[in-house]
């Protein structure tokens, strides 16, 4: 029993010292939509590069000030409200994980 809750005491507390905050957040939109980006048929050259740099910066800034955090110490829910929907994203150990199958710009 002891080991039992040892372990879960240390998942715990690896989870404590992993709960993404909002520049997390922010870096997982970024690189999202940089990633949809890079899939789409833009050449691939330094300017297509750099396009796509500055609107997934633009989009992970808007999207850091409109996003909500709901911290539960363990792993977070960010709540992004666009367009009269709400969009949830649960963040647990530096990963974040799309909680309804339409999500904007499907990241």
């Amino acid at each position: 029993m002891k080991k039992i809750i040892l372990i879960v005491a240390l998942l715990m507390v690896a989870l404590l010292a992993t709960n993404p905050n909002e520049n997390d957040f922010q870096r997982f939109v970024e690189n999202a939509l940089q990633d949809k980006l890079e899939k789409k048929a833009l050449p691939d050259n330094q300017v297509s590069e750099l396009i796509e740099e500055r609107i997934g910066k633009l989009a992970a800034s808007f999207a850091k000030e409109i996003a909500v955090r709901h911290n539960y110490y363990v792993f977070s829910i960010y709540t992004v409200s666009m367009a009269g929907d709400d969009f949830h994203y649960l963040g647990i150990a530096k990963i974040f994980v799309p909680l309804q199958s339409t999500q904007p710009g499907n990241l």
